[in-house]
């Protein structure tokens, strides 16, 4: 059984929705005109961006590589970019990152735990 497009992307999504509300509730302690509400209004649809491209580049590795360690380590591209996000820049992008890393690493380590799992050659 392979992972498809979708499955990663609604786990992604899923798990970033969570993200928002999580940190939409730590942040809404230290400023006081930012809810969850609006967090889910704003950062929606960047979260669906993040998750439909982050299984659109998980199911093309998959495709385009049979080798484990060229799979993990250009599974690692939206990870490292998600990284330099979070370090470097402020405001949106910030906050994007920050909510977007967590899901992503978790629906990358689900990835590589499924084909490394199904994709055993069975020794005769």
């Amino acid at each position: 059984m392979k992972m498809k497009i979708w499955d990663l992307t609604i786990i992604t999504f899923a798990l970033s929705i969570f993200g928002i509300i999580i940190s939409a509730f730590i942040l809404g302690q230290k400023y006081f005109d930012f809810n969850v509400w609006t967090a889910l209004l704003i950062y929606t649809i960047p979260a669906l961006i993040l998750s439909s491209a982050n299984g659109i580049i998980l199911i093309s590795i998959q495709k385009l590589s049979k080798n484990t360690f060229i799979r993990i380590g250009l599974g690692l591209i939206p990870i490292i970019v998600l990284g330099a996000l979070w370090t470097w820049t402020s405001g949106p992008l910030n906050y994007i990152a920050e909510f977007g890393l967590i899901p992503i690493i978790i629906t990358n380590l689900i990835w590589v735990q499924k084909f490394s799992k199904f994709n055993k050659t069975p020794r005769v």
